[in-house]
């Protein structure tokens, strides 16, 4: 068996990645803030299968990585690098501290660009991400602008309409997030909750309903109603 102490976790074709990519670096994984999450869109958190299949054939895809002052943020790889940090730190790992990423030099608005795109091209956001993506964009971007843009960074066509209810659910309390992520409310419905400022207790109530009654669109806005 080879010293798997020697090694650091690369993608699998690195002469490849090489060609691809320009400012690859070795980053010791303690350096990186898991924290800072300015740039996630992701809505995946179960990081058993990926941590089994980086351990038996490595990193596919390498995470960007933005410096900010002597740390690193993540722009995306989020789900990559905890289930990296995950393997090194399991009891029975002789894995090295180290992992490559792609070290970005570019503003914030590029790095938002990245982040989305990087989600959106490998397949398709749940409404929750495009809303993450939509709040994230308006930071730099009008309506306008992201709708013009959209194809090219969501994958998808997206009128001015739409844009703004995703502003409008990015804004939502907590709980009415994981409900729509959970897809026990649907948009339309959840964006019902906005004329009644809404209120948490009311959400609450509405949420715990519909864990237990399933319907349609149209009956959860008419039960709102």
């Amino acid at each position: 068996m080879p010293d798997r102490k020697n090694q650091i976790i690369t993608p699998s074709s690195p002469a490849r990645r090489a060609e691809e990519r320009l400012c690859i670096t070795n980053i010791n994984i303690d350096d990186i803030d898991l924290s800072d999450t300015t740039f996630k869109i992701s809505s995946h958190t179960d990081i058993s299968s990926l941590a089994q299949s980086i351990n038996s054939i490595g990193l596919l895809n390498l995470p960007f990585l933005k410096q900010v002052n002597d740390k690193y943020i993540v722009v995306s790889g989020f789900r990559r690098l905890a289930a990296v940090k995950r393997l090194i730190s399991s009891k029975d790992s002789n894995l090295p501290n180290k992992i490559s990423a792609d070290v970005l030099d570019v503003d914030d608005k590029t790095c938002a660009f990245i982040a989305i795109s990087e989600n959106s091209f490998q397949r398709e956001l749940n409404t929750m991400e495009q809303a993450r993506g939509v709040a994230l964009l308006k930071k730099f971007l009008s309506v306008g602008e992201i709708a013009e843009k959209s194809n090219l960074i969501f994958n998808t066509k997206m009128n001015r309409a739409l844009i703004n209810n995703l502003e409008d659910i990015a804004g939502m309390p907590k709980s009415l997030h994981n409900a729509v992520e959970s897809d026990r409310i649907a948009m339309g419905a959840a964006l019902k909750f906005k004329q009644y400022g809404y209120d948490h207790l009311l959400i609450a109530l509405f949420v715990n309903l519909f864990l237990y009654i399933r319907c349609s669109l149209n009956k959860q806005k008419e039960i709102i109603t």
